[in-house]
């Protein structure tokens, strides 16, 4: 026989023998749940950001520092799948949090992945323009970028969504 009933933890108030219903904080029913299903995301979201902001800075160093295209395309496809495949991870957690839907992981890829990148793009025309240049944001971008400003864009944002669909990258 069972001390309680297994239906007992969809009850949303007290339960009658006074313990919590799996939770290993001692805390009331329930509180346990809304601290851990916030936590699936918490980890992949700050490792995201980090690689978000290491791929940006990349982005800045080879546009504006060493004003160059070579390795563009790469590194904003690399920020993308980077990006997507270690939010994937609250997708698929391995410990006992609720997982983030596929979806809410592919936008929230693409938006931090966008972002990233036209964040190098602000960040390299700020440089251009504090090296004595006169031209606007957009103005710039397509003179001395040209097809390479929406390439950046459409490969990163693409593989933001494969890797956040594919992933999650195992330890």
């Amino acid at each position: 026989m069972l001390e309680r009933p297994p239906s007992e933890r969809y009850a949303g108030g007290s339960s009658s023998t006074g313990s919590s219903t799996g939770s290993s904080t001692g805390g009331p029913p329930g509180a346990a749940d809304a601290e851990l299903s916030h936590s699936a995301l918490t980890t992949p979201l700050l490792r995201a950001l980090v690689l978000a902001a290491t791929g940006s800075a990349l982005l800045v160093l080879i546009g504006s520092v060493l004003a160059s295209t070579v390795g563009l395309l790469f590194i904003s496809g690399g920020l993308g799948a980077g990006v997507g495949l270690v939010l994937a991870r609250a997708a698929v957690p391995t410990n006992e949090v609720r997982p983030v839907a596929r979806r809410t992981i592919t936008w929230l890829a693409l938006l931090l992945t966008l972002a990233a990148i036209v964040a190098a793009f602000v960040a390299t025309w700020l440089f251009a323009r504090s090296q004595g240049g006169v031209l606007g944001l957009f103005d710039y971008l397509w003179t001395t970028f040209g097809p390479f400003v929406p390439g950046q864009l459409l490969i990163g944002s693409a593989a933001a969504a494969w890797a956040a669909n594919a992933g999650p990258v195992q330890r």
